[in-house]
């Protein structure tokens, strides 16, 4: 029986996870050791059976970004730049009713 899901962010979370564990082979094993817990839990997350706690969740995160994931290989890690809209000093410095 699969458990219930908090929502399409966990369910995103879980997928990149499985995806970056799947992709260097032992990877559940050494995240159940990192979190201090049994590996059977880890396959359950994975599975979809259960979901890690937030604080495991956070924990995870800092694993993958640790372990040297890029930005590429999942949204649980991903960054994107925001660009600053550019401002013309003129129009900071002169009243509107005087443009």
């Amino acid at each position: 029986m699969k458990a219930k899901r908090s929502g399409r962010l966990m369910d995103a979370f879980i997928a990149d996870l499985a995806k970056f564990c799947r992709s260097k082979h032992g990877r559940v094993t050494e995240l159940a050791k990192h979190l201090g817990i049994a590996q059977p839990h880890v396959s359950a997350w994975l599975a979809g059976t259960q979901e890690p706690s937030g604080e495991h969740t956070l924990r995870i995160q800092a694993w993958i970004q640790a372990e040297g994931a890029t930005p590429a290989q999942g949204r649980a890690v991903r960054v994107r730049a925001v660009k600053e809209p550019s401002v013309s000093p003129v129009a900071e410095e002169t009243p509107v009713w005087l443009l």
